[in-house]
């Protein structure tokens, strides 16, 4: 004979049961609405390599794990063709400091102090281009007579420093390789130097030399 407590205990059982499934439920409805989604690389990407929209995916990820300066485009296709200025791995979140662009030069100017400007040069010697990397620090050498008059250490005096601690940025063109007829660098200077330099591509041949931590 069945007691009368059971139905009882057995109903409290499955209300027991019930309640836990909701609040497991809820806990990872909770989870996912607090883990935003933020653009990953799909595949390695190169520097210098313009993006397509199969470059990216979407990931949710906890907010702790989301580096600062994530690229705030809401869709894959809105970063579609921004060039990557550094190499990217898959799964890497896109961050603006990975992408050509105002973002990119802000950032550089208020960790230094100035206002920068973006310089593209193309080289006099391009097989120099392989040899850079992102974030080097460069002085622009010409064998003209344009500027500030210093020379090089071991360079003879044909050579003439015409800016200092220049940034790479980026080290080809979209669809540029090193061994093109003349590969195209693009560097980061403060503003009178990026001018400076600017001026000194019309009429002059130039190139690069590491001075930075590299340079040793």
């Amino acid at each position: 004979m069945a007691t009368p407590g059971h139905p009882r205990a057995t109903l409290l059982k499955k209300l027991v049961a019930g309640a836990l499934v909701i609040a497991a439920g809820l806990v990872g409805l909770s989870g996912w609405k607090e883990n935003p989604r933020v653009p990953v690389f799909a595949r390695e990407v190169a520097a210098g390599q313009e993006l397509a929209s199969e470059d990216i995916e979407w990931r949710s990820l906890p907010r702790d794990a989301i580096p600062t300066g994530v690229a705030a485009e809401t869709d894959p296709a809105d970063l579609a063709g921004r060039v990557v200025v550094a190499a990217g791995s898959a799964g890497e979140v896109v961050t603006e400091s990975r992408l050509l662009g105002e973002e990119l030069t802000h950032a550089l100017g208020e960790s230094e102090g100035q206002d920068y400007h973006l310089v593209p040069i193309k080289l006099a010697e391009p097989d120099i281009a392989a040899l850079l990397t992102h974030g080097d620090t460069v002085s622009v050498v010409s064998n003209g007579g344009t500027g500030d008059g210093g020379e090089l250490a071991g360079t003879g005096a044909a050579e003439t420093v015409v800016a200092q601690e220049g940034k790479i940025v980026s080290t080809a063109a979209a669809g540029e390789t090193a061994g093109s007829q003349a590969a195209t660098i693009l560097i980061a200077l403060p503003a009178p130097a990026a001018k400076k330099v600017a001026a000194a591509s019309l009429s002059y041949p130039l190139t690069v030399v590491v001075t930075g931590d590299r340079a040793g």
